[in-house]
């Protein structure tokens, strides 16, 4: 973004802005394995969140992100660059060390002593602050994308080997239409013990995916229960 004479500028005479620019690109030009992601869940859906937390735990190299998304935080982040008012903390830690340790300021000063008490028909319980609802919310989510992303990926293997069986089975259904025009007895006899074989093959995925399904819906509807109950404390009610 420094077009024509802007572009032979010294260093010195920069303004704040322009060289936050020029770092900027020396880090893109230079051959680091590093991402550099700017709010990179704003407008995703649940599952697309969760691949793309899969895919970013999985990279190999240094992950710069700015993010107001606690899920992330508590996955992914091990250093922690924290705005909170007025102030800039750069924390060595990860986000629930850090709640724990520091926390945020608007959060602490605005909790009544003692905290909320709810009553419940019985004995009195604490009510969880907002900042408590939000994590336990976000290792909900973390946990679900852990126990449900492996079931989906087989599950979408299963269904791509099926499908590719299904398209082998109607070549070779083909090519023994062929075999017997063609009054090749043998050759319709290998290719009808391939055709079980393949037929076979494709009952037992369908059977794997059909176990699969249930194990998936059953596992999905206990994480969705566990996060309509998180929901349910955080809606306002009798205190």
């Amino acid at each position: 973004m420094f077009e024509g004479d802007d572009a032979l500028k010294k260093i010195a005479v920069l303004s704040g802005g322009e060289k936050s620019r020029v770092l900027l690109g020396k880090l893109i030009a230079t051959p680091i394995n590093l991402l550099l992601l700017d709010e990179p869940t704003n407008h995703l859906d649940i599952e697309s969140n969760d691949a793309l937390l899969a895919a970013i735990d999985n990279f190999d190299g240094a992950v710069v992100m700015v993010t107001h998304n606690e899920m992330f935080l508590h996955a992914l982040a091990d250093r922690l660059v924290v705005f909170d008012n007025d102030d800039i903390i750069v924390y060595e830690g990860g986000y629930q060390r850090f709640l724990e340790k520091v926390g945020w300021k608007d959060e602490v000063m605005q909790r009544p002593a003692g905290g909320l008490r709810v009553w419940n028909g019985g004995e009195a319980k604490e009510k969880p602050t907002p900042k408590e609802l939000r994590r336990l919310r976000s290792e909900v989510i973390t946990e679900r994308s852990k126990a449900l992303r492996p079931l989906e990926m087989r599950m979408a293997e299963i269904e791509k080997v099926v499908e590719e069986n299904d398209a082998r089975l109607k070549e070779l259904n083909k090519q023994v239409v062929e075999a017997s025009q063609a009054r090749q007895g043998s050759r319709v006899v290998e290719l009808s013990k391939t055709m079980h074989q393949a037929k076979k093959m494709i009952d037992g995925f369908l059977e794997e995916l059909e176990k699969l399904t249930s194990e998936y819906e059953g596992r999905k509807a206990e994480f969705d229960a566990r996060l309509r109950a998180l929901d349910a404390e955080d809606t306002p009610g009798v205190t």
